[in-house]
């Protein structure tokens, strides 16, 4: 999610992690572990911003956030991000964008319904193998990139969306009732092994 999603947790209200001893709701899929990214809350979350910075290796991150609050019964968030890099090293570079928009309505105290959408896009430089030690730069600097096992061609780009819908009662001062409908699309395309510089393997 924070490669495919670029700045997820701008989105995000609060994160829980669970040991898998204890993990229920998710069956046998959580029997490691859980972590739980719950939503913006469209009540409590009320604060917009820009966001902006810049460094190394031609760094840059944007973020735009819009919160309404809940006026009338409905509430809306959204947000968009884009962020790139060159990276430390040769063909590191990434260069991301990632939307969501959630809109909630609110019938009553006990009774909601909320719609969600967020998706990113990135395409990244892969620079992982390895090179011999007399291969490798010998003199680095924070502003000079290191050599790369990994040619230019070498890339991976992804598309991920996720829409949902969910409704939120509370049937009474026992019983809470959460109900979602969900759609989940990737496209993903991964250039790994060229062996000439202008045609894929």
């Amino acid at each position: 999610y924070f490669s495919n999603c670029p700045d997820l947790m701008a989105s995000m209200h609060s994160i829980k992690a669970e040991r898998g001893a204890s993990v229920t709701s998710n069956g046998t899929a959580a029997y490691a572990g859980n972590i739980s990214l719950e939503s913006v809350n469209l009540k409590t979350d009320t604060l917009s911003y820009l966001d902006f910075g810049y460094g190394s290796f031609n760094a840059f991150r944007a973020s735009a956030v819009y919160n309404s609050g809940v006026k009338n019964g409905w509430g809306l968030h959204a947000r968009y991000t884009h962020q790139q890099t060159d990276g430390y090293k040769v063909n590191t570079f990434n260069r991301s964008d990632a939307y969501a928009v959630k809109v909630g309505k609110y019938f009553n105290e006990r009774h909601s319904l909320d719609i969600m959408s967020m998706g990113g896009f990135h395409r990244n430089g892969q620079g992982y193998q390895g090179l011999p030690l007399d291969m490798i730069d010998k003199t680095p600097t924070p502003f000079h990139q290191t050599a790369s096992g990994n040619r230019k061609q070498e890339t991976d780009y992804s598309l991920n969306i996720y829409n949902r819908i969910q409704y939120n009662g509370v049937l009474s001062d026992d019983l809470f009732l959460s109900s979602t409908l969900y759609y989940a699309h990737q496209n993903s395309d991964y250039r790994i092994g060229w062996d000439d510089a202008s045609t894929p393997s």
